[in-house]
């Protein structure tokens, strides 16, 4: 299955994909969450996850001097990626 360009499609279809032993690939969906093989073992993907995207974030503003930040995030698989 080439896959949904959201994590929180992707997530469910990958389950369905594991029932019937069909690899899902996914060429936008980024949670880090779908990095768990043990929950997504037909997972696959061709970006990096957010865990990254979030990490190089984070040093560019510790290289600018930030000390404080908030962060809003949708209550799914995408947007809890980066806020953990």
């Amino acid at each position: 299955i080439i896959g949904a360009i959201r994590s929180a499609v992707s997530g469910p279809v990958s389950l369905v994909g594991q029932v019937t032993h069909t690899p899902v690939l996914s060429y936008w969906s980024t949670s880090a969450a779908l990095s768990d093989k043990s929950i997504y073992p037909n997972f696959a993907r061709t970006v990096p996850p957010d865990s990254l995207n979030a990490y190089a974030m984070a040093s560019i503003m510790r290289e600018l001097g930030w000390n404080a930040f908030s962060v809003l995030f949708i209550n799914d698989l995408y947007g809890v990626g980066y806020s953990q």
